[in-house]
């Protein structure tokens, strides 16, 4: 059973910024890189979810799905608290967060934030 991701949450998102050229498998990244991570975080890690980005940045909407997305791909990684994040970090995997996926060349930016969150609304 899925437990349910309510409360105040911390969400740890890995941004990868889009570039004309850069290198993105998706597939790769959610199939083998993802479950890698969980995996390593262990049971401190309540959620993931993955996005792929569509459009860019403009003040008018329409107008900003004709230009191209800022970022390639965004993954969001849940937690209870920040000691659960912390704990889940073991010292060998200081730099997990910020390794660059075999599946891309693309950089992450790591972005640490807390939020309520809710099954119905989602992280706010």
């Amino acid at each position: 059973m899925t437990p349910r991701l309510d409360g105040t949450l911390v969400r740890v998102s890995l941004v990868f910024p889009y570039h004309p050229d850069c290198r993105f498998d998706l597939g790769d990244f959610c199939h083998h890189y993802v479950p890698e991570l969980r995996h390593r975080l262990g049971t401190a890690c309540l959620g993931v979810a993955v996005e792929t980005g569509l459009a860019g940045e403009e003040e008018d909407w329409a107008t900003a799905l004709l230009e191209p997305e800022l970022f390639v791909t965004v993954a969001h990684l849940y937690f209870a608290d920040t000691q659960d994040l912390y704990q889940a970090l073991a010292p060998d995997d200081t730099t997990l967060l910020a390794q660059r996926p075999l599946c891309t060349d693309v950089w992450p930016i790591v972005h640490i934030g807390q939020g309520e969150f809710n099954d119905e609304f989602g992280f706010t």
